[in-house]
């Protein structure tokens, strides 16, 4: 039935969770490429060796994709805040408060993100700043927004269990590409690894 009711949980079940899912896909989408790089110059040992074709135009287009992600994080945001109004501090569940703390820290450091990847603000920062606000900030941005989608869909405990069983619900799908980001950026922390990934790109050639 097309009641007031229905239609706005049809926009906060179905239009909202796209914006939502959107916006973490395109997030992690922003930082995979970099993580597939770092692979690529130590396997290589250089960083004068050009990357593969779909990984070089990937990498140029992940200002335009962070963009977009900010579109979607915006009306995500939007619509979220809509919704809670007619909640009041009693009403809400625990993972309802934490999914709302990271949710909150994460939009403002998407907004950071954006308005830093802004042509005359990115030409007023050196590249030492600029590149520590996208590595540090976006990584923190990253892992924010990722628990806010965890936090979203741990309302009941099976939840949890289908996460940890590798079958998650549709409030978890989300975290498929930041999880597989995740994955694949931690060993590069390792310090050895790091070590050895700063000297390439610092210009040391391993043979």
């Amino acid at each position: 039935e097309w009641t007031w009711d229905n239609i706005i949980e049809m926009i906060d079940r179905y239009v909202n969770q796209t914006f939502s899912t959107h916006a973490l896909t395109l997030l992690a989408a922003c930082y995979l490429p970099g993580v597939l790089a770092a692979y690529i110059q130590l396997a290589r040992g250089t960083k004068y060796s050009e990357f593969p074709g779909y990984l070089d135009r990937w990498l140029k287009m992940r200002k335009y994709l962070g963009l977009i992600m900010l579109f979607s994080a915006s009306c995500h945001a939007c619509l979220y805040f809509l919704r809670m109004v007619d909640f009041t501090p009693n009403e809400r569940e625990w993972n309802e408060i934490l999914l709302a703390d990271f949710g909150v820290f994460g939009f403002c450091l998407v907004v950071i993100l954006g308005i830093t990847s802004l042509p005359s603000v990115s030409r007023a920062l050196s590249w030492r700043e600029f590149r520590g606000i996208q590595s540090w900030l976006g990584w923190s941005c990253l892992t924010c927004c990722s628990l806010h989608c965890l936090f979203n869909g741990a309302e009941h405990d099976w939840k949890i269990f289908k996460l940890m069983c590798f079958w998650p619900g549709y409030e978890l799908l989300p975290l498929l590409l930041p999880a597989l980001t995740f994955a694949l950026k931690i060993p590069l922390l390792v310090p050895w690894v790091d070590w050895r990934l700063t000297r390439i790109r610092q210009g040391k050639v391993f043979k």
